[in-house]
């Protein structure tokens, strides 16, 4: 646009004139703008820094509390434990007696492990025979706490633990099946054997050798191996007989 021949406005790339304005200059140096700038900057970083110095003194003031009371925690515990200590040798004597009770105990359960009531065996055995006939020449022979008995090598024998072997003498000749099936009866029964039978010369009766072979269920199992009890259930009695007759027969073994 002209006005008067003056061109105002223009075009392409040139700032347009303005009429009526306050003429202004910069002339500030390149370099104070610059200044101002980095104040700013630096004023960022600084308090960039500030905050990451709190940040780790609030972290290392965390952890030494933590670690404090993690001492006094270690205190209190080392204290009730030693209290605990303390305590228990106010019961030492106790603690003794206990022990000796669960050694008495475990030896009684191992000395009787392989016991046989043999007089009842015996008079089982002698019931199974028939009424004229007469036991004799009865021994017997068993496993040992230390020592398992030697077992058959001969096939179709089953497992003992113990045998009872004797003679019957009777006037007429046994009949084996019917003695065996008797003797079956016989608690822990195995298996018999007639080693020999034959008439005696000299007055004229028939003698048959038995051996019987018992299993472990012939075993009186007086003092059977204890239960775990469960912390909320009652714990069984304890049998004062059941202690004497250990401790007798541990005073027979010494």
């Amino acid at each position: 646009m002209k006005v008067f021949g003056i061109t105002i406005g223009g075009g392409g790339g040139s700032a347009p004139l303005a009429l009526g304005a306050h003429p202004t200059v910069d002339l500030l140096p390149p370099e104070v703008r610059l200044g101002r700038r980095s104040r700013g900057i630096r004023r960022g970083v600084v308090a960039l820094a500030v905050l990451l110095i709190v940040a780790v003194a609030g972290g290392g003031v965390f952890a030494k509390l933590q670690a404090v009371t993690a001492e006094a925690t270690l205190a209190a515990e080392q204290a009730r434990t030693q209290a605990l200590i303390d305590r228990q040798a106010e019961f030492g004597n106790v603690m003794a007696v206990q022990a000796e009770i669960d050694e008495r105990l475990a030896a009684r359960q191992v000395i009787t492990s392989t016991e046989i009531d043999w007089q009842a065996v015996i008079q089982a055995m002698r019931g199974a025979l028939p009424a004229d006939a007469s036991m004799t020449s009865v021994t017997v022979e068993g496993a040992s706490p230390m020592e398992a008995y030697a077992q058959p090598t001969a096939p179709l024998q089953g497992a003992r633990v113990a045998t009872v072997s004797f003679t019957v003498r009777s006037a007429t000749f046994l009949s084996v099946p019917d003695v065996q099936d008797a003797l079956a009866g016989v608690l822990g029964f195995v298996d018999l054997q007639v080693p020999s039978s034959a008439i005696n010369a000299a007055d004229g009766v028939f003698e048959t050798s038995f051996v019987v072979h018992l299993s472990e269920e012939a075993y009186t199992g007086r003092f059977p191996a204890e239960v775990t009890i469960a912390d909320d259930q009652p714990a069984a009695p304890i049998d004062a007989s059941a202690d004497a007759d250990a401790e007798a027969d541990a005073e027979e073994l010494q």
